[in-house]
């Protein structure tokens, strides 16, 4: 839940007003938090990741529609 609201509140406010980033940039981010999920460890790690990357592309597709692109 918590990472919910950081990805579809703080990071989305954060990408319209600064810009909706570049393939890397968003490679660079899954990266960092997929990496947070694996030092947590447990039975959901697999679908955690998948869960943030799904909202994590919601995000960014939102700030592209809203930027009108990145």
């Amino acid at each position: 839940m918590m990472a919910a609201y950081h990805i579809n509140v703080d990071l989305l406010d954060s990408l319209i007003m600064e810009g909706c980033g570049t393939n890397a940039d968003w490679q660079n981010l899954e990266d960092t938090i997929f990496e947070c999920i694996d030092q947590q460890g447990g039975p959901f790690t697999g679908m955690a990741r998948r869960i943030v990357e799904t909202m994590r592309d919601r995000v960014r597709a939102k700030c592209l529609e809203t930027r009108g692109g990145p």
